[in-house]
């Protein structure tokens, strides 16, 4: 059964023919392209992760910190104008 799937002599070549030479230079040719290649996306990745973690850490621990009493006064008197307005549409409209 095995000898049925080997490839024959003629198909095959000479193992140390130009050809079978050349074939193994273009697959060392290949690798040597595409391993470096491979490499660089697996660091890419790696970087990109590293820094999602890094900016997620900031990104909770600036969520934990209370708001500065001048942000928390600035969003008060926003509130208080958006209110005061909405009061006088209300009465616009009653009329």
């Amino acid at each position: 059964m095995m000898a049925l799937l080997m490839a024959c002599p003629v198909c095959f070549g000479a193992a140390d023919s130009e050809q079978v030479q050349a074939a193994k230079v273009g697959v060392l040719v290949m690798l040597g392209f595409i391993v470096p290649l491979l490499v660089t996306i697996a660091f890419i990745a790696r970087s990109w992760a590293r820094r999602a973690r890094a900016l997620d850490g900031k990104e909770s621990a600036a969520s934990d910190q209370p708001q500065s009493a001048g942000s928390a006064q600035s969003f008060l008197g926003f509130t208080n104008r958006i209110s005061a307005v909405s009061a006088r549409s209300a009465v616009d409209l009653k009329t």
